[in-house]
């Protein structure tokens, strides 16, 4: 989903948080592999990347620079509020009981996209530092 379409309104929030909501459940188990161990080693002052699940820092990578961000982290879009990504997860199952189970057979993608088009009971969390996250 592009940055343009998720801005587009409440629709298209609902529909990548809830999505986002049943693969977080891979993304979060995910462990460093050789390659973000050999970077690691390489000892560079300065590492660009597109570090969004946090493995290379899990590594010890230093001088990192993460080109999009976290999937750790999450923004408000309106206030600005960070907060980590599993206090999101656990208000979005506290405001969706059931729901994750309730999905539990849906494929989750190595990258922790979902193949999931029916979104519109999901209820994303009001802000409180999260909401246009």
């Amino acid at each position: 989903m592009t940055f343009g379409e998720f801005t587009s309104g409440p629709v298209a929030q609902q529909r990548y948080w809830a999505r986002s909501h049943l693969g977080w459940s891979r993304m979060r188990r995910a462990d460093p592999n050789p390659g973000h161990r050999a970077v690691a080693a390489l000892g560079a002052d300065l590492v660009i990347t597109q570090n969004v699940d946090g493995l290379h820092e899990a590594c010890g990578t230093p001088g990192l620079v993460a080109l999009h961000g976290r999937i750790a982290d999450v923004v408000c879009l309106d206030c600005r509020a960070t907060s980590p990504r599993q206090v999101l997860q656990q208000r979005m199952a506290a405001d969706n009981p059931g729901w994750a189970q309730a999905r539990a057979t849906v494929e989750v993608r190595p990258d922790g996209d979902v193949d999931l088009e029916e979104t519109s009971g999901f209820v994303v969390p009001a802000c409180g530092g999260v909401a246009g996250s």
